[in-house]
Order: C-alpha cells, then sequence, then structure tokens
C-alpha cells in the first residue's frame, strides 16, 4: 500500500513539475504580464504570443525588405508605378460595364505603413492616395482601406511572414467597403472564430531565394527559417459555409472559399485558379458582386459572401477570359451590382500585374 501511495505522490509531482516548468518557459517569452492581465487571446496584434514585444533585431535588409528576429517587412516601392495606367483601366473598366455596375478601386495597404520607423514609406502611401484620388478617382471610387485599418493597430491584421492582411483584415475590409457602398456593416462580435492553422509565409520563401542565390548566410536564413509561424485564424458570419464553384484549366470543382487543410493565403478561394463563383449568405443585402484582384485583394473576396448571395471572384493574375463581353455576361448571369479591383497598391500601376484588366483595356 505505500509503495502505492508513494508512486501515486511522485506521478503528481512530477506532473506540477512539468506543468510548472512549462508556465516558466512561457512566461520567459513574455514581457510585463501582470498577474490580474485578463488574456483575452493567445496571440496579439503582431501574431505574437500576448507580451512578446517586436523584435528591433535586424537579421538581414536590402532595398526590398527588412528581416527581423520575428518578422520581415517590406517596403512601399513607387518608383515604377504608372498613375495613368491605374486611371486608364478604371476608365476602361467603367466604360466596360455599359454603366449597369458601380466601380470601385480598392489599393491594398502594405504592413510597413503601421511599423514604426517607416516614415519615408508612409509618406510614399500617403502621395500616392493622392495620386490616385487625383486621376484614377476621376472615373470610379477609390477606397482607402487605411481609414478602417487605423482604428485597428492594436487587431492582428497583417500576417508578419506574409505580406498580406489577415482574415480579420479580410473582414474588417468587408464591413468598410460595404458601408462605403451603401449597406449596414455586420458587427464583428456576431463572426464565430477559429484558430485552425500555423504557417510560414512567402516572405521566408523569398529569403530562401537569396539564400540559393548566396545573399545570405547559412546563419541568418536559420534564423529566419525560426521565425515563429503566423497564426491563421479563420472569420465565419453566423454559419456561412462560403463555398465555391473554382475553374481552373482543367475544368471545375466544388470546395469551401474558406478551407481549413490549406496553409496561409492558399485557403481563402483555391490556389491558382481563373475565376470562382462563391455562394454567399441567401438573405443577403445584395445580388451580386464581381471582385478582379491577386493573392493579397482575395483575402477580401469569401466575407464579401456576408454581404451579396453571389460573389464572382477574377485572378487579376490568370483570368484570360475576362474580356468586355465576359464582364457584361457576368453583370447580367450573377446580377453584380458592383465591380472591385482589389489589388497590392504597388503592383497595381504595372501592366505587369494587371494582366486580365489588360485584356478589358486592350479591347477598348
Amino acid at each position: 500500500m505505500k509503495k502505492i501511495l508513494l508512486s501515486i505522490f511522485a506521478i503528481i509531482l512530477g506532473t506540477c513539475f512539468v506543468i510548472g516548468l512549462d508556465a516558466l518557459v512561457k512566461l520567459s517569452r513574455q514581457e510585463n504580464i501582470e498577474p490580474e492581465d485578463e488574456v483575452i487571446d493567445t496571440y496579439n496584434n503582431y501574431g505574437l504570443l500576448y507580451g512578446m514585444k517586436p523584435s528591433n533585431n535586424i537579421l538581414y535588409s536590402n532595398n526590398e525588405l527588412v528581416c527581423y528576429e520575428d518578422r520581415v517587412v517590406t517596403f512601399f516601392d513607387d518608383k515604377d508605378i504608372s498613375y495613368s495606367h491605374i486611371s486608364n483601366l478604371c476608365r476602361r473598366l467603367k466604360k466596360a460595364t455599359d454603366n449597369k455596375a458601380e466601380v470601385y478601386f480598392v489599393p491594398m495597404p502594405k504592413r510597413v505603413i503601421y511599423e514604426a520607423g517607416y516614415e519615408e514609406d508612409k509618406e510614399k502611401y500617403d502621395n500616392y492616395i493622392n495620386k490616385v484620388n487625383s486621376t484614377a478617382g476621376k472615373h470610379v471610387n477609390v477606397i482607402d482601406l487605411r481609414e478602417q485599418y487605423d482604428k485597428l493597430t492594436d487587431e492582428f491584421v497583417f500576417y508578419r511572414t506574409e505580406d498580406t492582411i489577415t482574415a480579420y483584415g479580410g473582414v474588417c475590409a468587408g464591413q468598410y467597403i460595404a458601408e462605403k457602398i451603401g449597406m449596414e456593416p455586420h458587427n464583428t462580435d456576431d463572426y464565430e472564430v477559429t484558430l485552425f492553422n500555423k504557417y510560414v509565409g512567402d516572405c521566408i520563401s523569398l529569403l530562401g531565394e537569396y539564400y540559393d542565390e548566396k545573399k545570405i548566410s547559412d546563419s541568418v536564413y536559420l534564423s529566419a527559417r525560426n521565425i515563429d509561424e503566423d497564426p491563421m485564424y479563420i472569420y465565419k458570419y453566423k454559419g456561412n459555409e462560403y463555398s465555391e464553384r473554382l475553374s481552373e484549366k482543367d475544368g471545375y470543382y466544388e470546395r469551401p472559399a474558406v478551407l481549413s487543410s490549406s496553409p496561409g493565403k492558399v485557403a481563402f478561394v483555391g490556389g491558382n485558379f481563373y475565376h470562382a463563383v462563391i455562394t454567399g449568405n441567401s438573405k443577403a443585402q445584395k445580388d451580386g458582386v464581381l471582385i478582379i484582384c491577386d493573392s493579397s485583394g482575395k483575402m477580401i473576396a469569401p466575407y464579401l459572401a456576408d454581404y451579396y448571395k453571389k460573389v464572382y471572384v477574377s485572378n487579376i493574375a490568370r483570368d484570360d477570359d475576362l474580356t468586355v463581353s465576359s464582364l457584361q455576361k457576368i453583370i447580367r448571369v450573377y446580377g453584380i451590382e458592383e465591380i472591385i479591383w482589389a489589388q497590392e497598391a504597388g503592383n497595381a500601376g504595372s501592366e505587369a500585374y494587371t494582366n486580365s484588366l489588360n485584356y478589358i483595356g486592350g479591347a477598348l
């Protein structure tokens, strides 16, 4: 009996030691956490464990990015932006609708404009928006998402290892776009939130390319590979499943528009699709919207389905089928009331990145 009691006591003592050690390890990675602090979530606005502050230690930098110990920051490059190109595409897109749909241009901002110490990039982005408003703004509605994101600096809006917005950033963009269009935005509290995955984004892959080209050392690349993964949250509005019908080169297939088994932005509207149709809320406020987007802008697409019964998603890089006649057919078949061009701000100003819109532009 004594042996049994001693064994039980040893197990309990060992368990307490492991739990205590685990707690010490977690606390060693956190700073200034008071016992009375209410931790309502696991991660902070940087996607780091609560209490962890962003690092100031730089592993590597060049004219494209800065790699810190815990994140990668890419610069906003405005050198090759053609504002006349953006304006012409907006004008031609508006003309192609035959006045049957309202057109909105939504440039997608980069996280660098919310990073401390990057005032030059913030000024460049200010100038960018001003020039876009004075040129493209003559033809279409320009929506500046900073007006929404400026209020969310304490929220996890941008990934650390991927130069794009998170699902929460997509939800808030959807709210703001809906409001600008004239709809009642949904309350964020009405969304079901799930942390389902963690992943390392494209910025780390870019560092891998530098490593292959012998631009960075073994130690720098190893440290970059050890950057904590980004947490992947999924938001669903009142049980909306966001199913979609994808078109690729080999035909059509059905899948969820937010696929929990896929990493990063690949989870949001399928991979290298040509175009997709997301089935939205059957009780949505409007019938249809067309969003022409890149991998950054597509993060908004599932959350437009909270406001529309159908969301037609056109991959700006691959959708060669998007012509004037096909655009007008899409408007007619899906009851499109609004067209949204959502793309990484700098890339929208280059013909090399606006492939499907170039086809529409060239036809007019």
